[in-house]
């Protein structure tokens, strides 16, 4: 489903609204690359369960949610995995294609 690694960049694929949460995350850009640094289960509130989710560089959702009957703690929150895709670097060798230009090159010259 996700391969996600730390250090890894990803590309922003999903701003929408998802539920149960009633607003879009406004610190995400779709079409933005990030960088990962973290990766986990997070327990989603009102209800929603447990998701995979992931922490970008640069961005830092500190908000202070309740905490059992202890009160309230701060949190990370971290973004649904969902919302992102591994970047794809394009790794095309085109060597081949840089011989046959200079081999062509060659016989026009002789």
């Amino acid at each position: 489903m996700f391969e996600f690694q730390l250090g890894q960049e990803v590309i922003c694929v999903d701003t929408s609204i998802v539920p149960p949460a009633s607003s879009a995350p406004k610190e995400l850009v779709l079409g933005r690359i990030y960088t990962i640094r973290w990766i986990g289960i997070w327990k989603r509130q009102h209800g929603g369960g447990e998701e995979v989710c992931v922490r970008v560089e640069d961005i830092h959702r500190y908000r202070r949610l309740p905490y059992g009957s202890h009160g309230f703690a701060t949190y990370d929150i971290p973004f649904l995995a969902l919302r992102f895709r591994p970047l794809k670097k394009n790794t095309t060798n085109i060597d081949v294609f840089t011989e046959i230009l200079n081999a062509t090159k060659i016989s026009e010259d002789a």
